[in-house]
């Protein structure tokens, strides 16, 4: 319905009514802009009542173009057809329609790449647009949670404080939407058939909203608590602290209690970090996310530290020097794919560098590369499943209610088997990294 109003009935509409107006229609496919932009033509060339009223719009052979990609009218009017992916530049529109440019219905796995291509346009080309006087529709349905338009509906960022901007869903508490054509028969049934995590992507816009989550994260048995905190625990050396780590593990009616030095559990256990890169930190870019772990003689894997932030690599790498020191990390797994590879070798050299003369030791770095369809993120994520079933992870309990930390467990109670369906999957990546880490765990002595 919002395709049809928006894409076809308004650009039509103002074609006829205003002489020397332009629209642009931007859609995330080829197919999609010849599919809608064939029923615009159709209109003008076989609708009498406009030919009637308007005379036939359509040029002569010759006096002007004619095709899905740009409709003269003979009253100066243009519509003119585009793909995200395409060149969009030209002179400023009168109105610029943009319909679901992240989304290829025939090909959701695209969706990622949209994003990046609507990003890269967004402010070097339509947000100029718009400051020159020209109007916006941007329409869509929001299946992923991580999409650029998620984001701006969402956001409080100013620079879209003075847009008009709206969340339609066809059940509120209001009541119904369009009663007669989403009645209460027609949404049950639609509930029925889908599952109510595929209803509230294409009927609520609500993406993420999950009938079952893959970690049934427990704040009593996924996490420990700090005892005895001192200075050194604080911001000191962690490995001379004196404060002591308390756990506690439910099973039915029993529960189990534990505590150890946290200085022990750091000198026994096999410590590492893990590296989740952003390609180009912004405003609204996912973040770089640097993990510090250990996994200890019981398999538990222990999370120690974490930092969060859209950062430069400069003031990352810091970071990761810094966090290193401090955790005497034996190993560096940066994630080497693309471009981020490079930044691996960047943390490769510095480490090299500054260990080797102030530490005496240095942390061995492991890149992980991740190729291809047969393992994808969502298989990376989802390997943490059996210790959350076994209570074989622990953050702290401390700072759940602060940020990062609070972000880390957001992302893990959200997790339902997609990562597009949460805004930020960094921390989580950066946690589900560790599985990777302890296949490849054989490294020199530090």
């Amino acid at each position: 319905a919002k395709t049809k109003v928006v894409t076809q009935s308004i650009p039509l509409w103002l074609a006829v009514t205003r002489p020397r107006f332009d629209s642009w229609i931007v859609f995330s496919q080829d197919r999609l802009r010849k599919l809608n932009l064939r029923e615009v033509m159709g209109q003008f060339e076989n609708n009498e009542r406009i030919i009637e009223d308007f005379g036939s719009l359509r040029p002569a052979r010759g006096k002007g173009l004619w095709s899905v990609g740009m409709m003269e009218m003979t009253n100066r009017s243009r519509i003119i057809g585009l793909t995200i992916g395409g060149d969009n530049r030209g002179p400023r529109p009168n109105l610029l329609i943009l319909d679901d440019v992240e989304h290829d219905p025939d090909n959701p796995e695209s969706g990622p790449g949209l994003t990046d291509k609507l990003e890269s346009k967004l402010f070097s080309i339509y947000m100029p647009m718009l400051d020159d006087g020209c109007s916006l529709y941007w329409i869509g349905t929001i299946v992923r949670a991580n999409s650029y338009q998620y984001r701006v509906l969402h956001s409080k960022d100013p620079r879209y404080e003075f847009w008009n901007r709206r969340v339609l869903r066809v059940e509120t508490k209001r009541g119904l939407l369009w009663p007669n054509k989403f009645s209460d028969k027609f949404i049950e049934e639609r509930k029925m058939m889908m599952g109510y995590s595929e209803f509230a992507k294409e009927y609520l816009n609500r993406p993420g909203v999950a009938e079952q989550t893959l970690f049934r994260f427990n704040e009593k048995n996924h996490t420990y608590g700090i005892q005895r905190v001192d200075e050194d625990w604080m911001h000191g050396d962690p490995f001379t602290s004196h404060s002591i780590a308390s756990t506690l593990t439910t099973s039915g009616d029993d529960v189990a209690f534990d505590k150890k030095p946290v200085a022990d559990i750091l000198a026994t256990s096999f410590r590492f970090m893990t590296i989740d890169f952003c390609k180009k930190p912004s405003q609204t870019s996912d973040y770089t996310a640097i993990c510090v772990m250990s996994v200890d003689s019981n398999m538990v894997l222990w999370v120690w530290d974490l930092w969060l932030k859209r950062a430069q690599h400069r003031d990352m790498l810091e970071q990761v020097l810094a966090m290193a020191q401090r955790w005497r990390v034996r190993v560096i797994a940066p994630e080497a794919v693309s471009v981020q590879e490079e930044l691996a070798d960047l943390i490769a050299k510095e480490v090299g560098e500054r260990f080797s003369m102030e530490q005496g030791w240095r942390p061995h770095i492991m890149p992980l590369k991740f190729y291809g369809k047969r393992y994808t993120k969502a298989d990376r994520i989802d390997t943490l499943e059996w210790r959350f079933k076994e209570n074989l992870i622990r953050f702290p309990n401390a700072s759940l209610d602060k940020w990062p930390w609070r972000e880390l467990i957001n992302q893990v109670s959200g997790y339902s088997g997609n990562p597009d369906m949460l805004r930020h999957d960094d921390a989580l990546d950066a946690l589900a990294m560790s599985t990777e880490v302890m296949k490849q765990r054989r490294v020199p002595a530090p």
